[in-house]
């Protein structure tokens, strides 16, 4: 139904939200580590929004021309898999943590393009402002989310254990969008919450 498909897009902004900032609780044991300096830090961060960066436009081009679950759906895919792979890739060096990390930015920057073009299609105009609204505070749910839970989950599970645990919920949730997400609906009678313009 519309409202499932504006649910998990509410869903799966408030995880893009919650792995990237997880990042900024773990830089904290991870520096510890690896013996970080302020600028190493300043890298690994800046690689992320790097990736996020040169990849925003092509995404947003993706998302109006093509299909937008699909960019969804493969952004989600890659920046869990770069998320999961964070550990490994710091053991092994700077240079693929970096890239990893790029890699996670590139993923996350297919999903407010994604979708905003879902939203166009499935929910009518008028009522458009207040999804965005609730859109803004599932991402911001996933802010604090971060800072709430990471530091427990850190203390239980180590800072590569909870990178693990987070990318495997988004592996999850790109298979059920996979499974149930929709471009647009159907018919107009089909939007959320009235019936769409014709």
């Amino acid at each position: 139904s519309g409202a499932l498909v504006l649910a998990l897009c509410c869903l799966i902004a408030t995880l893009s939200s919650l792995d990237r900032v997880m990042m900024s609780v773990a830089m904290l044991p991870m520096s510890a580590e690896f013996g970080w300096a302020d600028a190493t830090k300043g890298l690994v961060a800046a690689s992320f929004t790097t990736g996020y960066f040169a990849c925003l436009v092509p995404a947003g081009v993706a998302a109006a021309m093509l299909s937008p679950s699909r960019p969804l759906t493969v952004g989600l895919v890659a920046w869990s898999a770069a998320q999961a792979a964070t550990p490994a890739a710091a053991y092994a060096g700077l240079a693929p943590l970096l890239a990893c990390r790029a890699l996670m930015g590139a993923g996350e920057s297919c999903t407010f393009p994604s979708i905003q073009a879902i939203a166009a299609r499935w929910v009518p105009e008028r009522f458009r402002s207040r999804f965005f609204g609730c859109l803004a505070a599932a991402f911001n749910l996933g802010t604090i989310a971060a800072y709430a839970v990471s530091p427990a989950l850190i203390a239980r599970a180590g800072w590569p254990g909870t990178f693990a645990v987070y990318g495997a919920i988004g592996v999850g949730l790109a298979a059920l969008w996979a499974a149930v997400g929709r471009d647009a609906p159907a018919r107009p009678e089909q939007c959320v919450p009235d019936s769409c313009d014709v």
